[in-house]
């Protein structure tokens, strides 16, 4: 058992030290929307408790172990899928988003780039920042949860928050027009 664990150690370590498989798996991660959840650490020992019991029943592994952390990694996205989990997913996305919000609601630059464009629109009368952060932050948790990746948090909502000013100008247009 002992030179099973330290041959199985050995092979995975040969792994986790190759780009190219860290990059395999990483790629694999976010194709199934996962990255989120779940990291490669998690899948490489996921992968090890299923190469141990393979190795132990007899199974050569020098060519399985990406395809056991493939298989692992379809296995965790099925689990996402269930209701209970996509439950918490969305809590955990509320959570991220609120920090995230908050921390840009305490960067000044943010407040004046929103309170500027809502000035530029006309709005300042109608409409504050926190109307339209909290629209944005709707739209956002939407865009998230339906699996939109999203590299750079600060850039992506304040383009939300933009479009939503320049909704609310053509609302209220409209509504004068009226």
């Amino acid at each position: 058992m002992n030179d099973f664990n330290q041959e199985l150690n050995s092979k995975i370590g040969r792994m986790l030290e190759s780009k190219s498989f860290l990059a395999f798996t990483d790629k694999k991660l976010k194709q199934f929307r996962l990255h989120s959840d779940y990291d490669v650490m998690y899948v490489v020992l996921k992968t090890r408790e299923i190469a141990l019991e393979k190795i132990i029943s007899g199974e050569m592994l020098d060519a399985w172990l990406k395809r056991i952390c493939l298989n692992v990694i379809r296995n965790l996205e099925e689990k996402t899928k269930s209701p209970d989990l996509v439950e918490n997913k969305t809590n955990n996305f509320n959570q991220e988003l609120n920090s995230k919000i908050g921390r840009m609601l305490d960067c000044k630059s943010f407040l004046a780039f929103i309170d500027h464009k809502i000035e530029q629109f006309r709005l300042h009368s109608d409409y504050d920042v926190m109307d339209v952060v909290v629209e944005a932050r709707q739209i956002a948790l939407e865009k998230i949860s339906s699996g939109e990746i999203v590299e750079n948090f600060d850039i992506w909502f304040r383009k939300i928050c933009f479009n939503v000013i320049r909704y609310l100008a053509k609302k209220t247009k409209s509504q004068k027009l009226v």
